[in-house]
């Protein structure tokens, strides 16, 4: 009778879970057609304001490639996609990594671009352009990155958040982010927040050397792919603490494997990347005196870069004339020290009194805080260090108008948003009635580091007779919207205001973040 009614709440969580993610899947394909929608409009409707970086010089090298109305009629259409970055993405993936300065754009993104137009893209080579079939790559994988990753959002939000609002409302406000022209452009930043949910949901689901495949891509994407190290090292130190006291030096050692591994992993893209760079400037490239950086203790081209060509480095960018743009972070900045601040505090003061911790049993009879709310949450605490950590970079080395796209792949940042714009005069329905990943009940009551997910719960027995509401997102953007107090509505109004005017002005060439 236990196992029956059991086996019936998880079929219905399961299937509310199913209806929720179909929910998100639409939000976040339409967001897309949406804003691809508005950025083409705004291009054709007003003339380019800077034109120095266009793909003419391209345009005219795969000029007479083909020649027919629907190759004209796309480029016209998909040039607003490269500006700016995404003019760099364009060319490496045509011709290459051809000088130094290209070397600042890390090349998961154009070699996806060109892998993608010589195989599925091929047969319309008769029709298009190179140049054109890797436009249309590139926005395809740019967009559909981004739909995957709300996807993991909204699954990541489950799994650690344990709450169906913020979670659903967490992947909603991920749709028009601030961010959202360089999401919609030929831009790493869909790529790369794709690949770090997936890889964090996977790490904790427990999928270890999965999460370490996905989380090591990030860094042929990204510069900062490495501090994801600190969640597999959070990990590590969370399995040895949690195991018994006799079994402690075999996890130790075990794990301390796993995190030299995974540390190794998450470099090795950035080092052959590095060292391929050395080789083609420094070695016995077309001019072996080259750059001042390859007589650097340890070669960066990309730091070197960074700082020649973009200016980037610690407190450089703090002038009188950058004022304006430390006013176009400063949202995104204050959300976040906001946010970490009442984290950190919450968390101090609520901090369980402390047992020996010789043995998992003592760890099993303190209060776990992980479906209390967010700010009482101690799973999320390794997002929130990591959050900190990117911060700390945006201030101190960014030029720190790109804060609102270098965040964009922090989960905890849309938790945080919608933790704040949840509606909160309803009940909150029991963290143990909303659907977990399945797991039998002896997994449920410990913390196992051998394969199950750390902080697994399994389904609670109000899940069947209090279902989540159906097209809960509509609804959920209703009563986040309708009488929300002006400093909340100011919130989402900010979000949306700053996703649109970004699209139009950044489909013209005209100076955004």
């Amino acid at each position: 009778m236990f196992h029956s009614e059991v086996s019936t709440q998880r079929e219905v969580a399961e299937r509310e879970r199913a209806a929720l993610l179909s929910s998100v899947l639409h939000w976040a394909v339409w967001s897309r057609v949406v804003w691809a929608a508005w950025a083409v409009a705004a291009d054709v409707a007003v003339e380019d304001y800077d034109t120095s970086s266009r793909l003419a010089h391209l345009q005219q090298h795969y000029e007479g490639r083909v020649e027919s109305p629907l190759d004209a009629l796309l480029m016209r259409l998909l040039r607003g996609f490269s500006h700016w970055d995404g003019v760099y993405f364009v060319r490496i993936a045509l011709e290459g990594y051809e000088f130094e300065q290209v070397h600042a754009f890390f090349p998961l993104l154009p070699l996806l671009m060109a892998l993608l137009r010589n195989t599925l893209l091929l047969p319309l080579s008769l029709f298009l352009s190179p140049l054109t079939l890797t436009l249309l790559s590139g926005v395809l994988i740019s967009n559909g990155a981004f739909v995957l990753a709300a996807l993991d959002l909204f699954r990541l939000g489950l799994e650690v958040v344990k709450d169906k609002r913020v979670a659903t409302l967490a992947a909603l406000l991920f749709c028009i982010a601030p961010s959202t022209p360089h999401m919609v452009a030929i831009y790493s930043e869909s790529l790369y927040a794709f690949l770090s949910f997936r890889g964090l949901l996977l790490l904790t689901r427990g999928h270890h050397w999965a999460a370490v495949a996905f989380l090591s891509l990030t860094s042929l994407a990204r510069s900062t792919g490495w501090t994801y190290g600190l969640f597999f090292l959070h990990r590590a130190l969370l399995c040895i603490y949690r195991a018994p006291y006799t079994l402690r030096l075999n996890v130790a050692v075990r794990e301390g494997i796993k995190l030299a591994v995974a540390s190794v992993c998450l470099f090795l893209p950035l080092w052959a990347y590095q060292y391929a760079a050395y080789r083609m400037y420094c070695v016995g490239g077309p001019a072996p005196e080259a750059s001042p950086w390859c007589e650097h203790a340890l070669p960066d081209i990309y730091r070197y870069v960074q700082a020649r060509y973009w200016n980037v480095g610690f407190l450089r960018y703090y002038t009188l004339n950058n004022i304006p743009n430390f006013a176009l972070a400063a949202p995104v900045l204050g959300i976040s020290a906001v946010a970490l601040s009442l984290y950190a505090w919450s968390l101090l003061a609520s901090r369980p009194e402390e047992g020996d911790g010789n043995d998992a049993e003592a760890h099993k009879k303190r209060p776990e805080q992980e479906g209390g709310g967010f700010l009482s949450n101690s799973a999320l605490l390794p997002f929130m260090l990591h959050w900190a950590g990117l911060l700390v970079i945006c201030v101190t080395v960014l030029h720190v108008q790109v804060s609102t796209r270098f965040l964009s792949a922090t989960a905890p940042l849309y938790w945080a948003a919608a933790a704040a714009l949840a509606d909160r005069k309803e009940k909150r329905p029991d963290a143990s009635a909303w659907p977990q990943r399945a797991a039998s009940p002896a997994a449920a009551s410990t913390t196992t580091c051998s394969g199950a997910a750390v902080g697994q719960l399994t389904h609670g027995g109000d899940a069947a007779r209090n279902p989540p509401p159906r097209h809960l997102l509509a609804r959920v953007a209703a009563l986040s919207l309708l009488g929300m107090p002006l400093p909340r509505f100011a919130a989402v109004a900010y979000t949306l205001g700053y996703a649109i005017v970004g699209c139009a002005l950044f489909a013209n060439f005209y100076p955004w973040t």
